[in-house]
C-alpha cells in the first residue's frame, strides 16, 4: 500500500478535506463555464438593428416666448458604408415622416463609435470617431473625446450613471443611463441624458441645447420609445 492510502485509511479528516477541495474546484469549474456562456449586454445594437419609433417633443425658448413641437421620430437602420477603414451602419432619423439626417456607427473593441453625420448632401466625418458608449458598462465609467465634426472642433465628456428601471409605453425596462456634454467651437453646447436597453438600444433621451452666439435661446428635446 502507498503512504497516501495509509493516510486516507487511518485519518478520515484528511479524506474529508480532500473531498471538500475537490468539490470546491468542481463548483468553480461550473461557475467558470456559466460565466463564459453568459450573454453579453448589447445596449446599442448595430448588427441586426431594428426600426424604433419614438414620441418626441421639442420646446424652443427665446426672448420669453416658447414654441412647442411634438410628433413621431423614427430611427431606421440602413445600409453599411465604408468610412475610412471601417464598415459602418447608417441610421436615418425621420421626423413626422421626413428624413432629417443620418448617423453612421461601428463597433470597436472599446464600444460604439460615431464615424459620420450626413445632412442631405453634406457629410460631416467625425475624426477621430467618437465613442458614444464605452466599455465596461459599469457605474462611474467616464471618458473624454476631442476631435472634429467636419470642420467644427468639438470636445465631449461622457459618464455611465448606472442601471435604472424606466417605463416605456406599457413596459418597464432596465436601461443603462449615460450622461454627456458636447461643446462645439461654433458656440453650440448640448447636455444629454440617454437610456439604453439591452438588445433594443436607445429608449429614452432628454437633451438641452444652447448657443453662446444667441444668449437666452434654448432648445429642450425629449424622446421616448413607443
Amino acid at each position: 500500500k502507498t503512504t497516501e492510502n495509509i493516510i486516507y485509511k487511518f485519518d478520515d479528516r484528511l479524506v474529508m478535506q480532500r473531498k471538500t477541495i475537490a468539490f470546491i474546484v468542481f463548483i468553480l469549474f461550473l461557475l467558470a463555464g456559466c460565466a463564459k456562456q453568459a450573454p453579453k449586454k448589447n445596449f446599442f445594437p448595430i448588427e441586426n438593428a431594428e426600426k424604433i419609433e419614438y414620441n418626441y417633443s421639442m420646446i424652443s425658448s427665446a426672448n420669453g416666448s416658447q414654441h412647442v413641437e411634438k410628433g413621431i421620430l423614427v430611427i431606421r437602420p440602413g445600409p453599411t458604408k465604408t468610412i475610412g477603414s471601417k464598415e459602418c451602419t447608417s441610421f436615418s432619423f425621420e421626423f413626422n415622416g421626413e428624413k432629417d439626417h443620418s448617423e453612421c456607427y461601428y463597433n470597436s473593441k472599446d464600444g460604439v463609435m460615431l464615424a459620420m453625420q450626413e445632412f442631405g448632401l453634406e457629410k460631416l466625418q467625425v475624426k477621430p470617431a467618437m465613442p458614444v458608449l464605452k466599455k465596461p458598462f459599469t457605474v462611474s465609467n467616464s471618458w473624454s473625446w476631442n476631435g472634429k465634426e467636419g470642420s467644427i472642433s468639438c470636445s465631449a465628456e461622457f459618464e455611465i450613471k448606472g442601471l435604472e428601471t424606466v417605463t416605456v409605453g406599457s413596459q418597464e425596462l432596465e436601461a443603462l443611463k449615460v450622461s454627456s456634454t458636447v461643446k462645439r467651437s461654433d458656440g453650440v453646447e448640448m447636455h444629454s441624458t440617454k437610456w439604453f436597453s439591452d438588445n433594443i438600444g436607445l429608449v429614452k433621451e432628454q437633451s438641452t441645447v444652447t448657443n453662446s452666439n444667441y444668449p437666452g435661446k434654448k432648445i429642450e428635446v425629449k424622446i421616448e420609445a413607443k
